[in-house]
């Protein structure tokens, strides 16, 4: 027992020299250094793929080192935040950063037969949108009902 009591005895740490120090003009503005840019995946793309140097293959004479890349999944089911390591002939070399479950489109709208949907959009309202490219068709309004009302006139009717 005393060996062990002479063992929890207080004394100070070996000292671990001088550690290195930021010089105090290293701090520089992020904005010249580091870019953000966002993304949406194509319809196929998985976060898995994401992680690949074909992924970006075409999109690499944007980007440059440290860039910030938002990849938005083409259902808005996932968002993935990368950081550019290195940008190749072949594509670019990410690290990821963080990796955000989204709610779906699909679950944030309402199908309007097989190729519109309602939604309601920032700065639009309540809008139909067309599901092939995204465009909406109806815009502006006030209320859900009253967009879908408002599509539902624009439809052809069934002849007698």
């Amino acid at each position: 027992m005393a060996a062990l009591a002479e063992k929890t005895t207080t004394e100070p740490l070996p000292s671990a020299g001088k550690r290195p120090r930021i010089a105090p003009q290293a701090p520089l503005e992020a904005g010249q250094f580091r870019r953000t840019f966002w993304m949406k995946a194509p319809p196929e793309a998985t976060q898995e793929d994401a992680r690949y140097m074909e992924f970006w293959t075409g999109v690499q004479k944007y980007l440059q080192r440290h860039d910030i890349v938002l990849v938005l999944a083409d259902d808005e089911s996932w968002e993935m935040e990368c950081c550019i390591e290195a940008v190749r002939a072949a594509g670019c070399e990410v690290s990821v950063r963080k990796i955000y479950s989204r709610k779906p489109i699909s679950a944030a709208s309402s199908p309007l037969g097989d190729t519109h949907r309602s939604e309601w959009r920032a700065g639009m309202g309540w809008c139909v949108v067309r599901i092939s490219d995204g465009a909406p068709v109806i815009k502006g309004l006030q209320s859900e009902a009253a967009a879908v009302l408002e599509w539902q006139k624009s439809q052809p009717r069934k002849a007698a």
